[in-house]
């Protein structure tokens, strides 16, 4: 599936839009049977239920599907496009090429998480405000508790093991 075309910041030419999904391609790949383009999440739907190509009913093969042309992908690469994370906030737009590296390091990336200046705990932006440091930091005073609890028993237990042992 493409690129909603809503998301670019230029107008885009119909060359560029896949005929199946209707979006600006995605990891776009050629037919060599027919030439024609499609994303590739598209037409590998297509290759393996259908054989061929839904414009023209040319047979296609998985080795029919080749890149698409280099004019294509370089003109892709350098279009500007909106975060996945404007809804979040952000109002970037970057070439197409850049987007993973942007979606990795959008500081509105729901996922992100931040350093609690008071606790310093990495905790997920979007829950910062429910974040509460003193409740965590008991929880994990308690878990460590535990743990040394356990550790305890068993080495107690090993402790005696040895003994009756020793005394056997």
């Amino acid at each position: 599936m493409g690129y909603e075309i809503e998301r670019f910041i230029s107008e885009i030419s119909d060359n560029l839009i896949c005929k199946l999904c209707h979006k600006v391609y995605d990891n776009p790949k050629s037919l060599t049977s027919c030439d024609h383009i499609f994303c590739f999440s598209c037409i590998e739907k297509i290759v393996i239920n259908e054989n061929c190509c839904p414009l023209d009913h040319t047979l296609i093969e998985s080795s029919c599907i080749e890149e698409a042309p280099p004019f294509i992908l370089d003109y892709l690469s350098v279009m500007k496009i909106k975060c996945d994370f404007s809804e979040h906030g952000c109002r970037e737009s970057v070439p197409l090429n850049r987007l993973l590296l942007h979606r990795l390091n959008c500081e509105f990336h729901p996922e992100r998480k931040i350093k609690c200046t008071n606790c310093e705990v990495d905790v997920e932006k979007y829950r910062l405000s429910d974040h509460n440091c003193i409740n965590l930091l008991k929880n994990k005073i308690d878990f460590l508790s535990d743990q040394i609890n356990d550790l305890k028993n068993y080495y107690n237990n090993e402790l005696s093991s040895l003994r009756c042992r020793l005394e056997n």
